[in-house]
Protein backbone atom coordinates (compact mmCIF):
# COMPACT_ATOMS: atom_id res chain seq x y z
CA UNK A 1 0.00 0.00 0.00
CA UNK A 2 2.93 2.33 -0.57
CA UNK A 3 0.90 4.08 -3.28
CA UNK A 4 -1.03 6.34 -0.89
CA UNK A 5 1.74 8.91 -0.67
CA UNK A 6 -0.53 11.94 -0.95
CA UNK A 7 -2.19 12.92 2.30
CA UNK A 8 -5.92 12.34 2.05
CA UNK A 9 -8.49 14.37 3.92
CA UNK A 10 -11.21 12.32 5.59
CA UNK A 11 -14.37 14.40 5.77
CA UNK A 12 -16.26 12.38 8.34
CA UNK A 13 -18.10 15.40 9.74
CA UNK A 14 -19.66 16.06 6.36
CA UNK A 15 -21.56 12.81 6.36
CA UNK A 16 -23.08 12.56 9.79
CA UNK A 17 -25.38 9.67 9.05
CA UNK A 18 -24.40 6.44 10.74
CA UNK A 19 -24.44 2.99 9.23
CA UNK A 20 -24.68 -0.34 11.00
CA UNK A 21 -23.66 -3.96 10.63
CA UNK A 22 -26.25 -6.71 10.93
CA UNK A 23 -26.13 -10.45 11.42
CA UNK A 24 -28.59 -13.29 11.89
CA UNK A 25 -28.30 -14.61 15.42
CA UNK A 26 -30.54 -16.30 17.99
CA UNK A 27 -31.40 -15.20 21.51
CA UNK A 28 -29.71 -16.99 24.38
CA UNK A 29 -33.01 -18.12 25.90
CA UNK A 30 -34.20 -20.23 22.99
CA UNK A 31 -37.83 -20.80 22.15
CA UNK A 32 -38.98 -24.22 20.98
CA UNK A 33 -38.94 -22.95 17.39
CA UNK A 34 -35.38 -21.70 17.80
CA UNK A 35 -34.25 -25.00 19.29
CA UNK A 36 -35.84 -26.75 16.32
CA UNK A 37 -34.03 -24.42 13.93
CA UNK A 38 -30.69 -25.12 15.57
CA UNK A 39 -31.32 -28.86 15.36
CA UNK A 40 -32.20 -28.63 11.65
CA UNK A 41 -29.33 -26.29 10.77
CA UNK A 42 -26.17 -27.60 12.41
CA UNK A 43 -24.02 -25.81 9.82
CA UNK A 44 -24.42 -22.22 8.62
CA UNK A 45 -22.52 -21.06 5.52
CA UNK A 46 -21.05 -17.58 5.93
CA UNK A 47 -20.10 -15.12 3.20
CA UNK A 48 -17.54 -12.59 4.37
CA UNK A 49 -15.53 -9.67 3.09
CA UNK A 50 -11.89 -10.84 3.22
CA UNK A 51 -10.55 -7.25 3.37
CA UNK A 52 -13.02 -5.34 5.55
CA UNK A 53 -10.53 -4.40 8.27
CA UNK A 54 -11.16 -4.11 11.22
CA UNK A 55 -14.66 -5.59 11.01
CA UNK A 56 -13.92 -8.84 9.19
CA UNK A 57 -10.94 -10.11 7.24
CA UNK A 58 -8.64 -13.06 6.70
CA UNK A 59 -5.36 -12.50 8.51
CA UNK A 60 -1.93 -13.54 7.27
CA UNK A 61 -2.42 -16.90 9.00
CA UNK A 62 -5.54 -17.51 6.92
CA UNK A 63 -7.89 -17.20 9.91
CA UNK A 64 -11.15 -15.27 9.84
CA UNK A 65 -10.75 -12.37 12.26
CA UNK A 66 -12.24 -9.02 13.23
CA UNK A 67 -15.17 -7.62 15.18
CA UNK A 68 -17.76 -9.65 13.26
CA UNK A 69 -15.64 -12.79 13.62
CA UNK A 70 -15.66 -12.36 17.41
CA UNK A 71 -19.47 -12.20 17.41
CA UNK A 72 -19.68 -15.24 15.13
CA UNK A 73 -17.41 -17.22 17.44
CA UNK A 74 -19.58 -16.31 20.43
CA UNK A 75 -22.80 -17.25 18.64
CA UNK A 76 -21.30 -20.57 17.57
CA UNK A 77 -20.18 -21.36 21.12
CA UNK A 78 -23.59 -20.56 22.61
CA UNK A 79 -25.75 -22.25 20.01
CA UNK A 80 -23.60 -25.18 18.99
CA UNK A 81 -24.04 -24.25 15.33
CA UNK A 82 -20.94 -24.69 13.20
CA UNK A 83 -20.22 -21.44 11.38
CA UNK A 84 -18.56 -22.40 8.11
CA UNK A 85 -16.69 -19.45 6.60
CA UNK A 86 -16.34 -19.70 2.84
CA UNK A 87 -12.84 -18.70 1.80
CA UNK A 88 -11.29 -17.77 -1.54
CA UNK A 89 -14.17 -15.42 -2.38
CA UNK A 90 -14.07 -11.70 -2.97
CA UNK A 91 -16.75 -9.62 -1.26
CA UNK A 92 -18.56 -9.26 -4.59
CA UNK A 93 -18.58 -13.03 -5.09
CA UNK A 94 -19.75 -13.66 -1.52
CA UNK A 95 -22.51 -11.10 -1.91
CA UNK A 96 -23.76 -12.61 -5.17
CA UNK A 97 -23.72 -16.12 -3.71
CA UNK A 98 -25.80 -14.86 -0.79
CA UNK A 99 -28.28 -13.26 -3.19
CA UNK A 100 -28.51 -16.59 -5.04
CA UNK A 101 -28.95 -18.37 -1.66
CA UNK A 102 -25.78 -20.37 -2.11
CA UNK A 103 -24.66 -18.91 1.23
CA UNK A 104 -26.81 -18.54 4.34
CA UNK A 105 -25.55 -15.48 6.19
CA UNK A 106 -23.55 -12.31 5.63
CA UNK A 107 -22.40 -11.55 9.20
CA UNK A 108 -21.23 -8.00 8.52
CA UNK A 109 -23.52 -6.34 5.99
CA UNK A 110 -25.15 -2.93 6.22
CA UNK A 111 -28.86 -2.47 5.74
CA UNK A 112 -30.05 -0.51 2.71
CA UNK A 113 -33.38 -0.39 0.91
CA UNK A 114 -31.86 -2.14 -2.08
CA UNK A 115 -30.53 -4.99 0.05
CA UNK A 116 -33.85 -5.52 1.80
CA UNK A 117 -35.07 -7.01 -1.48
CA UNK A 118 -32.75 -9.96 -0.91
CA UNK A 119 -32.03 -10.30 2.80
CA UNK A 120 -33.64 -10.36 6.23
CA UNK A 121 -31.76 -8.27 8.80
CA UNK A 122 -31.36 -8.71 12.52
CA UNK A 123 -31.12 -5.85 14.96
CA UNK A 124 -27.81 -4.00 14.55
CA UNK A 125 -24.91 -5.08 16.73
CA UNK A 126 -22.36 -2.44 15.69
CA UNK A 127 -22.47 1.04 14.15
CA UNK A 128 -19.97 2.95 12.02
CA UNK A 129 -19.69 6.18 10.08
CA UNK A 130 -19.63 6.68 6.34
CA UNK A 131 -17.08 9.26 5.11
CA UNK A 132 -16.02 11.27 2.09
CA UNK A 133 -12.31 11.20 1.25
CA UNK A 134 -10.55 13.74 -0.99
CA UNK A 135 -6.96 14.88 -1.51
CA UNK A 136 -5.83 17.44 1.05
CA UNK A 137 -5.68 20.14 -1.63
CA UNK A 138 -9.42 19.81 -2.30
CA UNK A 139 -11.61 22.16 -0.25
CA UNK A 140 -14.73 22.03 -2.40
CA UNK A 141 -16.66 19.46 -0.37
CA UNK A 142 -18.70 20.81 2.53
CA UNK A 143 -21.70 18.46 2.53
CA UNK A 144 -23.10 15.37 0.82
CA UNK A 145 -24.93 17.52 -1.74
CA UNK A 146 -21.56 18.67 -3.06
CA UNK A 147 -21.21 15.22 -4.59
CA UNK A 148 -24.30 15.69 -6.75
CA UNK A 149 -23.49 15.63 -10.46
CA UNK A 150 -20.05 14.30 -9.60
CA UNK A 151 -18.30 10.96 -10.12
CA UNK A 152 -17.56 9.14 -6.86
CA UNK A 153 -15.21 6.19 -6.33
CA UNK A 154 -16.77 3.41 -4.24
CA UNK A 155 -16.20 -0.26 -3.59
CA UNK A 156 -18.44 -2.40 -5.79
CA UNK A 157 -21.32 -4.10 -3.92
CA UNK A 158 -20.55 -2.10 -0.77
CA UNK A 159 -23.25 -0.45 1.32
CA UNK A 160 -21.86 2.89 0.14
CA UNK A 161 -22.50 1.88 -3.45
CA UNK A 162 -26.03 0.81 -2.51
CA UNK A 163 -26.73 3.88 -0.38
CA UNK A 164 -25.63 6.41 -2.98
CA UNK A 165 -27.90 4.89 -5.62
CA UNK A 166 -30.68 6.89 -3.95
CA UNK A 167 -29.06 10.01 -5.41
CA UNK A 168 -29.55 9.69 -9.15
CA UNK A 169 -27.21 12.55 -10.05
CA UNK A 170 -24.16 10.83 -8.51
CA UNK A 171 -22.10 8.80 -10.97
CA UNK A 172 -20.03 5.83 -9.76
CA UNK A 173 -16.54 4.60 -10.42
CA UNK A 174 -16.64 1.04 -9.07
CA UNK A 175 -13.55 -0.61 -7.60
CA UNK A 176 -13.01 -4.16 -6.30
CA UNK A 177 -11.56 -2.94 -2.97
CA UNK A 178 -11.41 0.19 -0.80
CA UNK A 179 -7.65 0.08 -1.25
CA UNK A 180 -7.94 0.37 -5.02
CA UNK A 181 -10.44 3.23 -4.77
CA UNK A 182 -8.25 5.14 -2.30
CA UNK A 183 -5.24 4.64 -4.57
CA UNK A 184 -7.18 6.20 -7.42
CA UNK A 185 -7.93 9.29 -5.33
CA UNK A 186 -4.37 9.52 -4.03
CA UNK A 187 -2.99 9.26 -7.57
CA UNK A 188 -5.41 11.87 -8.90
CA UNK A 189 -7.45 9.56 -11.13
CA UNK A 190 -10.51 10.09 -8.95
CA UNK A 191 -11.60 13.13 -6.94
CA UNK A 192 -13.96 11.66 -4.34
CA UNK A 193 -14.18 8.40 -2.44
CA UNK A 194 -17.00 7.32 -0.13
CA UNK A 195 -16.30 4.57 2.34
CA UNK A 196 -16.14 3.44 5.93
CA UNK A 197 -14.31 5.63 8.47
CA UNK A 198 -12.46 2.87 10.33
CA UNK A 199 -11.38 0.98 7.21
CA UNK A 200 -10.33 4.16 5.43
CA UNK A 201 -8.33 5.38 8.44
CA UNK A 202 -6.61 2.00 8.77
CA UNK A 203 -5.58 1.87 5.11
CA UNK A 204 -4.30 5.44 4.95
CA UNK A 205 -2.38 5.18 8.23
CA UNK A 206 -0.89 1.81 7.30
CA UNK A 207 0.33 3.16 3.96
CA UNK A 208 2.26 5.94 5.71
CA UNK A 209 4.36 3.29 7.48
CA UNK A 210 5.24 1.38 4.31
CA UNK A 211 8.62 2.33 2.93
Amino acid sequence: MRFIRTILTILFLLMVFTNVCFAKANEIEFTSAEREFIQKHPVIRLGVDPLFVPYEFFDSDGQYKGIAADYIKLISERTGIKMEVKQDLTWGQAYEKAVEKELDVLPCVSKTKEREQFFLFSKPYYSFQRVIVVRDSNNTVKKLEDLFNKKVAVKKDSSHNSYLKAFSSIEFSLYPTEEAALKAVADGYETYFVGNLATTSYLTQLSQHVI
